[in-house]
């Protein structure tokens, strides 16, 4: 029996930044999957069963705090379940407390 290359081995909770980049298009070219790239130069999937991931199709290359679950897949690639983001500007800080608004 072969393993499914989605299936779940660790789960944690995070709030990380990054910029949203396409990782899967369409037969017309259209962007239809994204993922977080960090600033530690890793790609964190996201999981598009969402509307607010959907939403993020809206938001190609601009900087984002996303929080959520991080789920590792078999293939070692990590996949993030958002439970809330906020678009930010490159330049702009923003404190990692739970006082933040970063829900849409």
């Amino acid at each position: 029996m072969s393993k499914n290359k989605h299936s779940i081995s660790k789960k944690s909770i995070s709030d990380i930044e990054g910029i949203i980049v396409p990782v899967r298009w369409d037969e017309d070219g259209n962007p239809v999957a994204v993922a977080l790239a960090t600033s530690q130069e890793e790609e964190l999937l996201i999981n598009m069963k969402s509307a607010k991931a959907r939403d993020l199709l809206k938001l190609l290359q601009k900087k984002v705090r996303i929080a959520g679950s991080i789920t590792k897949l078999d293939n070692d690639q990590k996949m993030i379940t958002i439970r809330r983001y906020l678009q930010i500007a490159y330049d702009q800080f923003v404190p990692h407390t739970s006082e933040a608004k970063i829900s849409l």
